[in-house]
């Protein structure tokens, strides 16, 4: 139909770098088909692409809006708040998706993330530590409160969690690193260097990947 028509012009603009134009076919979809969620998402995307942040705002929060049942375009607007440094209103509109989307453990994560950047890190922690009640076995989460628990300087804490991390997966260069610090703050000098010559050999091993790609 039309409406796919529109789609696909403007995915072949964008394919080309021809942004304007793309921007002009999402704009003429959206007059022609104002419930058309997905193109306002992609209008957004470039508004921000231009470094018209507001506007691209306004687009993430219409859609949303339009779509409270719908998680993901909740998502959008949560990640693109944090991006523009919203972080009153984000915290206010993830507070809602968490009480909305109980189950998207996401929301949790973006929640801390929120506190973090607000500065309170007790109730990052707090919310991390509620995440990991409810999904034990998602890594990601005990690297996040590792790096949280160091900062407010709880060192056991903290090596407690990043070694829970790297039971899980192999570890990447950047935890290794901050178990570092860790054990270096408790006085394990010998495990404090195990873990920063962890992170170099992981770091090199990504020059090396990164090299290959190019």
């Amino acid at each position: 139909g039309p409406e796919e028509i529109y789609y696909e012009l403007a995915r072949i603009y964008l394919l080309n770098r021809r942004v304007r134009e793309a921007e002009s076919a999402y704009r003429r979809l959206l007059e022609s088909f104002p419930e058309a969620g997905p193109a306002k998402l992609k209008l957004a995307e470039i508004y921000e692409y231009q470094g018209r942040g507001d506007e691209a705002l306004a687009l993430y929060r219409s859609a949303a809006l339009e779509s409270p049942e719908d998680p993901e375009k909740a998502l959008f607007l949560a990640r693109a708040l944090m991006r523009h440094k919203k972080h009153d209103e984000a915290l206010e509109h993830i507070l809602s998706c968490r009480r909305h989307f109980p189950r998207r453990l996401l929301f949790l994560e973006l929640l801390a993330d929120v506190y973090g950047e607000k500065g309170e890190k007790m109730e990052a922690l707090r919310v991390l530590e509620e995440a990991l009640v409810l999904d034990p076995y998602r890594a990601k989460i005990y690297k996040m409160l590792g790096e949280l628990y160091f900062d407010t300087g709880d060192n056991h804490k903290a090596q407690e969690r990043l070694r829970s991390y790297h039971e899980k997966t192999c570890g990447d260069y950047r935890s290794h690193h901050v178990l570092g610090d860790v054990l270096r703050a408790l006085g394990d000098k010998t495990g404090s260097r195990r873990e920063y010559e962890k992170a170099l050999e992981l770091l090199r091993g990504n020059e090396r990947a990164a090299g290959g790609k190019a």
